[in-house]
């Protein structure tokens, strides 16, 4: 099992802004429509921010491994990754 955490702060700093700004006299005047809109496009920013640290994490851990054909020869280039995501 790694020990190893998601950058610290990285949905910190959003999440500060975003309480602030719902603290805000113009967001505490605004439609629900509106802050409704504002909540959803900061969610979607934070989750997009967690995957990407996600990803990183995943990235950071990748253990790299010496390769040796059945030649005997050693290969030391790296190929582009055979998982796939999905769009």
């Amino acid at each position: 099992m790694y020990r190893v955490a998601l950058q610290k702060g990285i949905t910190d700093d959003l999440g500060g802004e975003v309480e602030e700004r719902l603290k805000s006299k113009e967001m505490l005047k605004a439609e629900h429509q509106e802050l409704e809109v504002y909540v959803e496009q900061q969610g979607r920013e934070w989750a997009r921010r967690m995957l990407e640290a996600q990803f990183a994490l995943r990235a950071a851990l990748e253990e790299h491994v010496e390769v040796v054909g059945v030649d005997k020869v050693k290969r030391p280039f790296a190929r582009d990754s055979e998982r796939r995501m999905r769009r």
